[in-house]
């Protein structure tokens, strides 16, 4: 069984990397930065990760990564898109070419990537594919013009994908991560961290463990009977409303 990891180089995208590993899973570990593959602790010489270089937002480049790690590992059982970017400025200060950017990477990438995965998983009647979207995608705020719309098209683009592939035994399903403890979040200010605890009911950031959780439970044996959804994992932060007086 072959899990194929998007952004397996930082962030959220190396945790799930690592828990895959760390469960005996065969792992094709995709990211532009091929140095951030070899050089992680986690992975470095084990014969379970196999690192592949590419831009996910580039379509013949996807195709042609799958087509190696086919030839390489076996075809795809898992597929996690958790590549993406964020470029929070606010909408009229927003240009075109980061806007487009933003779109392709996020959006693009995870077609492209779900599409290359899902011929493989036809094969065999079976796979399991999670996209990552971001409570950005289900509520506005301020400076998140493009990331939040991009994600809100991620959560739209798993709902279709569901519907076209469940007749072959793929399920599709997004993750919503609210604010989690990442070396992104790590580096904002006291007063921005402070702003987001007061609207978290749990008061405090999730962690990745919790993240990956989720992505285990939707690419498990237990999640066979879901499809289209998406999982929101934010400790309330999406459905609170009006703060105690």
């Amino acid at each position: 069984m072959v899990a194929v990891v998007t952004g397996a180089g930082s962030g959220l995208g190396r945790a799930v990397a690592e828990h895959f590993i760390g469960q005996g899973r065969q792992v094709a570990l995709l990211d532009r930065d091929l140095q951030a593959l070899h050089n992680h602790p986690a992975w470095a010489g084990s014969p379970l990760a196999r690192a592949y270089a590419v831009d996910v937002g580039d379509e013949a480049g996807v195709a042609a990564v799958f087509d190696q790690l086919r030839a390489d590992l076996g075809p795809a059982s898992i597929l996690v898109n958790a590549a993406g970017i964020a470029d929070m400025r606010p909408a009229l200060d927003m240009p075109g070419e980061a806007w487009d950017r933003v779109m392709r990477i996020n959006v693009g990438g995870s077609f492209f990537c779900a599409k290359a995965a899902a011929r493989q998983m036809m094969d065999r009647q079976s796979g399991r594919i999670v996209n990552f979207a971001s409570v950005s995608g289900l509520r506005a705020s301020f400076g998140r013009i493009a990331y939040g719309t991009s994600k809100a098209a991620v959560i739209s683009l798993t709902t279709h994908l569901a519907v076209e592939w469940a007749q072959y035994g793929i399920t599709v399903n997004a993750i919503a991560p609210g604010p989690i403890e990442t070396p992104m979040s790590a580096s904002l200010s006291g007063a921005a961290k402070e702003a987001y605890l007061s609207r978290i009911p749990a008061r405090r950031y999730g962690q990745p463990a919790e993240i990956v959780a989720a992505v285990d439970y939707l690419t498990g044996d237990g999640a066979a009977f879901v499809t289209g959804h998406t999982l929101v994992v934010d400790g309330g932060f999406t459905v609170f409303g009006t703060p105690a007086f």
